[in-house]
């Protein structure tokens, strides 16, 4: 690590010794910092900007966790609210992807997808719901390759296991649930944007329409105008044409 990273900037004459930054600002921010840069096959221009998104992004891991105490129930998606399943569809799509971007070296992508659900938890009410605590647990796991030090502390002081984390294999995506149960569609006015629909994903060409027409910005557009023309691309986008 302390060679990666006098390595990384002798180009531009930016020195940064490992033993002062991790004392500083520890050996998980560094991680962070140079995964998220970018493909490992590009150079990295280390910077400050850097450096702060990976603590941002560690801090706020660790806050999510010191505010919600685990739960002990289990949790069943067969049952859930509409909510809870939203939270566990979302889980599984970023396992599925996480496991993926190991798979071909995309650490990057791979956190990325970490902030996406790390938002996603922070964004969900029920936090004394079991899918919750659930999701946490498996954001433990799927973030120890990433971030080795946070991820064991939490593994033990919050989840309350005995094992290292890495005695745990990476979490397997329920298949029943990586496609959402809907989709955010563009709707569009002669190929312009004017507004945007939620909809059962699969739904039919004539439900879409009978929705989209009852927007007011396509209303306005239309002018009393029938429309010429429908171009739905299923789960994709509708353009209205008049």
């Amino acid at each position: 690590l302390e060679e990666r990273l006098e390595m990384m900037s002798k180009s531009r004459g930016n020195i940064v010794p490992a033993g002062p930054f991790i004392r500083q600002h520890g050996a998980d921010v560094a991680r962070v910092t140079i995964l998220f840069a970018g493909p490992p096959e590009k150079d990295m221009e280390w910077t400050d900007a850097g450096v702060e998104g990976a603590k941002r992004f560690l801090n706020r891991v660790w806050r999510l966790f010191a505010e919600n105490p685990k739960l002990e129930a289990e949790f069943e998606p067969e049952g859930a609210s509409k909510e809870e399943l939203k939270l566990y569809s979302t889980l599984q799509r970023t396992i599925k992807a996480v496991r993926d971007d190991l798979g071909s070296f995309g650490f990057n992508t791979a956190i990325a997808r970490l902030m996406e659900l790390l938002n996603a938890l922070y964004a969900f009410e029920n936090k004394r719901s079991p899918v919750f605590s659930h999701a946490l647990c498996e954001f433990i796991k799927l973030l120890a390759p990433f971030a080795p030090h946070l991820a064991e502390e939490l593994w033990h002081s919050w989840a309350g296991h005995a094992e290292s984390v890495f005695e745990n294999p990476l979490p397997e995506p329920d298949e029943r649930y990586l496609v959402e149960e809907e989709v955010e569609l563009p709707v569009q006015v002669n190929g312009k944007l004017r507004g945007r629909l939620t909809v059962p994903r699969g739904a039919s060409k004539e439900e879409v329409l009978r929705r989209a027409l009852e927007l007011p910005a396509v209303q306005r557009h239309l002018g009393g105008k029938e429309p010429k023309k429908v171009i739905y691309v299923q789960d994709r986008l509708i353009n209205i044409v008049v």
